[in-house]
Formats: C-alpha cells, sequence, structure tokens
C-alpha cells in the first residue's frame, strides 16, 4: 500500500494556492522556482512551495515540513517571507524521506529509487541547499545544516551506502559521491558552540580536527 504523509504549515492565505504547490518543478536555477505572493496580491512575501512525487512502488514514505523563522527576517526592512522549496521524488518500495525546513530561501532536492533507501535532513537558516540522489539497496542519509548558504551534494549508487552530514556556520560546502568515498561517510563542520565558515570538503572530513 502507497503510503504519503505530507505536513507544509503555512498561512492561512497560501492555501488559495496549493495548486500551484503541487506543480513545482525543479529547474537549474533555485531563483526560478520562488514565486512572489505579489502574484496573489501579498507583494511583500515568498511562497514556500513543497511536491512529493510517488509512482510505480508500495510503501513509500515521505514527509517535508516547512515553518516560518520569524525571528530571521525583518519585515521594516528585509520584507521577505520563507521562500523555501523542497521536491521529492520516490520510486521502489520501502523508500523514505523526512525532510524539515525552518527559514528562508532553503532548497531540498531528494530523489530516491531501488529499494530501502532513507533520507531523513533538516535545514536551520536561510539559503541552504541541499540535492541528494540514491538508487540502490539500503543506502541511508542524515543530513543536518545550521546556518547561512550551506551546500551538501550527495550521490548513493549502490547498496548499503551510509553518510552522515553535520554542518554549523555559513557557506560551507560538502559533496559526497559513494561508493568512491567509501561504504560510510561522516562530514562534521563545526559544532553549535563553535560554528565554521567557508569550508568544502570531499568525503569524510570533521572541524575542528578530532
Amino acid at each position: 500500500m502507497k503510503k504519503q504523509l505530507m505536513a507544509v504549515p503555512m498561512q492561512a492565505w497560501v492555501l488559495g494556492v496549493s495548486l500551484l504547490v503541487q506543480m513545482f518543478v525543479p529547474t537549474t536555477s533555485f531563483a526560478n522556482d520562488l514565486v512572489r505572493a505579489s502574484d496573489f496580491g501579498r507583494p511583500d512575501i515568498l511562497l514556500n512551495s513543497a511536491a512529493i512525487i510517488q509512482k510505480n512502488g508500495s510503501d513509500l514514505i515521505g514527509r517535508i515540513d516547512q515553518q516560518f523563522d520569524a525571528s530571521s527576517t525583518d519585515r521594516t526592512r528585509n520584507p521577505i517571507g520563507d521562500g523555501n522549496f523542497a521536491y521529492l521524488d520516490q520510486e521502489g518500495s520501502r523508500q523514505e524521506a523526512r525532510l524539515s525546513q525552518t527559514g528562508n530561501l532553503n532548497q531540498m532536492l531528494v530523489k530516491q529509487s531501488g529499494q530501502g533507501n532513507s533520507v531523513i535532513a533538516e535545514q536551520i537558516g536561510n539559503g541552504n541547499s541541499l540535492k541528494v540522489t540514491q538508487d540502490g539497496i539500503g543506502n541511508i542519509l542524515t543530513s543536518k545544516q545550521v546556518g547561512d548558504r550551506n551546500s551538501v551534494d550527495v550521490e548513493q549508487i549502490g547498496n548499503g551506502y551510509r553518510a552522515d552530514i553535520t554542518i554549523y556556520g555559513n557557506d560551507n560546502r560538502s559533496s559526497v559521491v559513494q561508493p568512491e568515498h567509501g561504504l560510510t561517510v561522516t562530514v562534521i563542520l563545526g559544532t553549535a558552540e563553535l560554528p565554521v565558515n567557508g569550508l568544502t570538503v570531499k568525503g569524510t572530513a570533521y572541524y575542528p580536527p578530532k
């Protein structure tokens, strides 16, 4: 049996554009994915957008949570709302993806095919990007981005790969391709007490060093 869970908390006025949310398709430019609410009489806000596509499979679980972080936006000086974008494409069997975004202008693109793959990802901040491709059996990704303008790009093609990525800070880049980087990859950049900025890493990395 196909299962689909979707949670996209938004202000009530956004509910009238649910068809727009369902029709969103990712493009090469994140800017092109953002729709200003001026199209609906609210010129000061960017809309959230989210889509879950489930096809040709069974036991598919997808969840998207998007929340507005009012503390990160001064509406009198920088009148922008969420503008978060999440797109999940699942096929195969026993796939699971749980995506969470809190902040503004964050992007998630996740594609799963095969069997028994899992993505648990969270973005807290502004302008963060996550792109994930899983194709195979039993691949696992956990990702947490806290800060601004961080980028995570993960490709798991094969069986039994795992990647755990945690980033605290701003302007950091993490790229993981498996099996090139091994069965298990761990990336830890910064901590809540000691965030880091401007690092680019491929494969396993720790900063500060272990």
